[in-house]
């Protein structure tokens, strides 16, 4: 067996160096193996631990039922509120309804989309329109307006003088509606104010 011999001139110490180094690198390389390996959670660089889930929420996991009968947590389509908010319109809507205007008006409006209007002029207009008119009236919501249209009229000689003084068919803003008060909006901008009154006689 040979032994290497020392270059000659090298002092032993220094000599040694080279094994030292390469012993060192070598325990260093394996402790660091070791150590990934050996690793179970990702740390921050700010030294706390990142939990990252990957799951799905239980939602988006099961699968939608779409049958007719099933519920949904979703917010109703526009549509439905629009319809609501019609169905409410129309609810306050209904019942009689008065004001003063070349006599008296009772306008009484039903959920069906039908009216009656029964109209007492006053003393001076009595005499050209009689003294009283019957209107039977088709009407709908219209995105915020009520457009109601005559359908028939009793006496029919006197609604035809009437309607050239105030039309047949009307198209107005609703302005204010509660339980008592209806203001509408004509289209030349005129307030026509209408109080509620107790009972659908139109007598």
């Amino acid at each position: 067996m040979l032994i290497p011999r020392p270059i000659a001139g090298l002092n032993p110490a220094l000599a040694s160096i080279p094994i030292v180094l390469v012993l060192a690198g070598a325990v260093g390389f394996y402790l660091m193996v070791d150590d990934v390996e050996g690793t179970a959670v990702d740390e921050t660089t700010g030294g706390g631990t990142q939990i990252t889930d990957t799951s799905q929420p239980d939602d988006v996991s099961k699968p939608k039922d779409d049958s007719p009968g099933a519920k949904s947590n979703d917010t109703p389509p526009a549509e439905d509120k629009d319809s609501k908010e019609a169905a409410r319109i129309t609810k306050l809507l209904s019942g009689t309804w008065t004001r003063d205007s070349y006599g008296n008006r009772r306008l009484t409006i039903r959920e069906d989309g039908t009216a009656s209007m029964v109209i007492k002029p006053s003393t001076v207009y009595a005499l050209v329109f009689g003294d009283r008119i019957d209107i039977e009236v088709k009407w709908e919501l219209q995105d915020g307006y009520v457009d109601y249209k005559v359908t028939s009229a009793t006496p029919a000689e006197k609604f035809e003088m009437a309607k050239k003084t105030w039309g047949d068919h009307w198209h107005e803003k609703i302005h204010k509606l509660d339980e008592k008060t209806l203001i509408l909006l004509g289209e030349e901008g005129d307030e026509y104010e209408w109080t509620r009154v107790e009972g659908n006689s139109d007598r």
